[in-house]
């Protein structure tokens, strides 16, 4: 992966308003009901869909990366979130697979992990943007990071009329101040 350019990498930002996630897990994965109780509860706001793969045997690898492909090709996601619960490093063994790792590092699309639990690290994991320990934890980051989109930015205070009206009156007042401050000085100065 060195001589390809792919590692090390820059990591990609995750855009402020993330409007739509595409969840990249398993067909008969029950993790996926983790990651959207905690995604809600948490009060994620973007929308998102799922991709089902097949993350074991031998064409796995193959299957993921085209489904990384594809779904840069349709351009709809903000993010790929890849999740997965852990399991042992044979069934982990697809996120150490170099096809895998060349497709998240060839993504356009920011990709984010959490596909082990605390004790699992995976290649994935190494070159994803962000990784998280657990499926629930990425759901949980996810929807704090949609919720920052939210909060609105503090305005500079613009002045309004009456502030505008208020600060000329007053420059008026301390030009009449300062020449009637002079005015006494020139007489008291020619007697």
């Amino acid at each position: 992966m060195r001589q390809e350019n792919l590692w090390p990498l820059t990591k990609r930002p995750l855009s402020e308003k993330i409007n739509h996630i595409t969840v990249i897990t398993s067909l008969r994965s029950e993790v996926i009901h983790d990651f959207k109780q905690t995604y809600e509860k948490e009060g994620g706001t973007a929308t998102y869909d799922r991709e089902n793969v097949a993350f074991y045997g031998e064409q796995a690898p193959h299957r993921l990366a085209e489904v990384i492909r594809r779904i840069n090709q349709q351009r709809k996601a903000d993010v790929i979130a890849i999740i997965r619960g852990g399991g042992s490093d044979e069934d982990l063994s697809i996120f150490d697979d170099y096809l895998v790792a060349e497709a998240i590092c060839r993504s356009k699309i920011p990709v984010v992990t959490g596909i082990r639990h605390a004790r699992n690290q995976t290649l994935a994991d190494e070159v994803a943007d962000i990784s998280e320990i657990t499926p629930t934890a990425l759901a949980n980051f996810l929807a704090q990071h949609s919720k920052k989109a939210l909060q609105p930015e503090i305005q500079p205070s613009i002045p309004t009329t009456a502030n505008r009206t208020s600060n000329l009156l007053l420059i008026v007042l301390i030009i009449i101040a300062v020449l009637g401050l002079l005015f006494i000085i020139i007489i008291a100065s020619n007697p």
